[in-house]
């Protein structure tokens, strides 16, 4: 969904280059902000974001998605 939007120029997004290498190689998205890296350590903050539409009746597999996470990776 982010490299949707991000290709649709909605933006930029953080994004594996393993789920953007051909894009990258074919110019459909270019990398920006070269020289920054995500810091993964003790002190971030960082999160993990779901998204997701929201529906009257969520699907049970969908609930299983969003309770996982809460679930096992809460701190």
């Amino acid at each position: 969904m982010l490299a949707q939007g991000a290709k649709a120029g909605l933006g930029i997004a953080m994004l594996g280059r393993w789920m953007v290498s051909n894009d990258l190689a074919s110019a459909t998205l270019q990398q920006v902000l070269p020289d920054w890296q995500a810091a993964i350590h003790e002190e971030s903050t960082g999160g993990i974001y779901l998204l997701y539409k929201d529906e009257r009746y969520q699907r049970p597999a969908l609930r299983a998605l969003i309770d996982y996470p809460v679930e096992h990776l809460a701190r």
